[in-house]
């Protein structure tokens, strides 16, 4: 969401406000929602955890309340919300040969770039291109590595 109150805490939401998201995403790894909060979101709201473990979304709270859950990634229905992948991360899956692939460094360099540049920012909101140097700079060192024999023209927003 990019509202005014973008770079506040979650937690000050009020109930009201919170009934205003379909989609939550939680990456801080720790509880970010108190079950008063999961009680007062909308209808149908899903909940998708990106941190390192079940705690975003106080997985045990909802999961306690589903009859049948067949795995630990299955996305359950739960007091009104969905919540995906039992609550675990939603990158957590049998699959862990290639949580870690080469090509990722891509994907974390770009978001640890946009984080510090976030830093630097301060208060700011609303939709911010990376900085280009920074752009052209991952891009290059991403290329060079695993790009050496195709040709490849990149453009950076400015």
């Amino acid at each position: 969401y990019d509202q005014k109150y973008s770079k506040s805490s979650i937690r000050k939401l009020t109930h009201q406000k919170l009934n205003e998201f379909e989609l939550i995403i939680g990456c801080t790894g720790k509880p970010s929602l108190s079950e008063d909060q999961i009680k007062a979101l909308r209808k149908d709201t899903c909940l998708v955890s990106v941190s390192s473990s079940d705690r975003e979304f106080r997985g045990v709270f909802l999961r306690k309340n589903v009859d049948e859950i067949l795995n630990c990634h299955q996305d359950v229905f739960s007091k009104g919300v969905y919540l995906l992948n039992c609550g675990f991360p939603i990158n957590f899956d049998d699959a862990y040969a290639e949580i870690d692939i080469e090509e990722f460094q891509l994907t974390r360099a770009i978001l640890l770039a946009g984080l510090l540049q976030a830093c630097e920012l301060g208060d700011q909101t609303g939709l911010i291109p990376l900085h280009s140097f920074l752009q052209t700079r991952i891009y290059g060192n991403y290329s060079e590595k695993f790009l050496k024999n195709e040709k490849v023209i990149a453009t950076c927003a400015t």
